[in-house]
């Protein structure tokens, strides 16, 4: 039944990563430009539409609950939809493929007819320049490729999103410059591995950040997961680019190392060794003190040993990177991994427990209370606070109810610290 207003009302709802997240933002602008409301509760909605992960089995698990109970009609979308075409239990369900997100309109309008319809193909990538409708006026994901050109042993994810397929430097210029225009302060580069972009069409994340530099406006770029052996090779001049342009670039970089076992790694197919990550991190910090490195650890491997977890801890121990996501191997259908006998759940459980509690010891932003620091505040926080983020990416949290903060950089001083964020207020004159 269609709102007041004539409109029928979609609630997308979103599992995974940021990439999702962009794809999500583009179809629900492109629902909305075509008449469709798009509302915040379930409850309040005529269609359910689902956006999938295919990365870890909760997540999927979590969308095949959603799809089987929900009391609407659903369309569903995302990599678990893409990677698995042939399931006779999604073959039931309305569907929009990763590649096909600019057909949402037409899929959605035969759903709420009764009717079925699918787009799942292999086509290019949907235009950056589709409208958008984003939760967050100040912060805008823009994905610079899709798929990747690692062939991990675990990844379901590349079933979905395919080989490598980089946007032009020109085209991710065009779209930051449109969600500037419209207030965007925060500009979030992401993909399955922005250290890869461009190895297809001639470019690389070096030049990508080096046009993106020359843009005007005022605004701040982070850049997402990039794989060790890929980044690697343009990270002199990624570093350069971030040290110069301090109020374009957060000092931050996503570089999942997954384990510190150079076995463990070899049996994934990661494509390179711990030391690499490690010199990663050297160069990073010491071309720039204070950077933040954002880092992946999978627990459990099939072949992990005890010897090879201790080089994980001792890894973790050496590195003590501010932001930390810990992991326990899930087998996805489909994989190589998959065929491999797992490790009793036990092993797994207490060695994710030893790595969480190491982590948990480590405190980067001990000893800053007292002084203060320039943030960048984008998003509301819990009731009576708004979220915002340092040079380096540090997480700070303001009490306030001022509204007319988002989008403006403050200089603050921090009042109360823990391992994940900073408490602040506005720093007196």
């Amino acid at each position: 039944m269609a709102s007041s207003s004539g409109k029928h009302r979609i609630f997308i709802k979103t599992y995974g990563c940021t990439h999702n997240q962009a794809d999500s933002e583009q179809m629900a602008g492109l629902l909305e430009a075509a008449g469709y409301e798009i509302v915040d509760e379930e409850n309040d909605a005529d269609l359910l539409l689902v956006n999938s992960c295919a990365v870890k089995d909760p997540a999927e698990k979590k969308f095949l609950h959603d799809i089987r109970t929900a009391k609407l009609p659903v369309v569903i979308a995302g990599c678990v939809v893409q990677g698995n075409q042939g399931d006779e239990f999604l073959q039931q369900f309305s569907a929009v493929g990763v590649k096909d997100i600019d057909n949402v309109v037409e899929v959605v309008a035969e759903t709420l007819k009764g009717k079925k319809k699918r787009t799942i193909t292999r086509r290019k990538n949907p235009s950056l320049t589709l409208p958008r409708s984003k939760s967050n006026p100040f912060i805008t994901i823009i994905p610079v490729n899709s798929g990747c050109l690692s062939g991990c042993t675990y990844c379901k994810t590349v079933h979905a999103r395919g080989r490598l397929e980089s946007h032009p430097v020109a085209e991710i210029v065009k779209a930051i410059e449109a969600a500037v225009d419209v207030g965007a302060k925060e500009i979030w580069l992401t993909s399955e591995d922005v250290g890869a972009y461009g190895q297809d069409i001639g470019e690389n994340m070096a030049s990508l950040l080096n046009a993106v530099a020359k843009i005007r406006g005022q605004f701040m770029v982070r850049v997402g997961m990039a794989n060790p052996q890929h980044v690697i090779k343009e990270l002199e001049k990624m570093l350069k680019l971030l040290k110069n342009n301090p109020k374009r670039f957060f000092h931050f970089l996503h570089v999942p190392v997954q384990s510190g076992s150079d076995l463990v790694l070899e049996h994934m197919e990661r494509g390179y060794k711990v030391k690499d990550f490690l010199d990663i991190v050297s160069m990073a910090r010491k071309e720039i003190p204070g950077f933040t490195i954002m880092n992946d650890y999978i627990v459990g491997y099939p072949t992990e040993t005890e010897e090879d977890f201790e080089k994980t801890m001792a890894l973790a121990a050496d590195t003590a990177c501010r932001i930390l996501n810990i992991n326990k191997f899930y087998p996805r259908p489909g994989t190589r991994a998959a065929k491999l006998k797992l490790l009793p759940t036990k092993i797994v459980a207490r060695r994710c427990k030893e790595l969480v509690e190491l982590y948990e010891s480590q405190d980067p932003n001990a000893g800053m209370i007292g002084t203060t620091v320039e943030a960048l505040f984008t998003q509301h926080g819990k009731p009576g606070s708004v979220v915002g983020h340092t040079q380096n990416y540090t997480q700070v949290v303001l009490k306030t109810d001022d509204d007319s903060i988002l989008g403006t950089w403050q200089t603050v001083k921090i009042i109360d610290e823990n391992k994940f964020y900073l408490t602040v207020e506005i720093a007196k004159v």
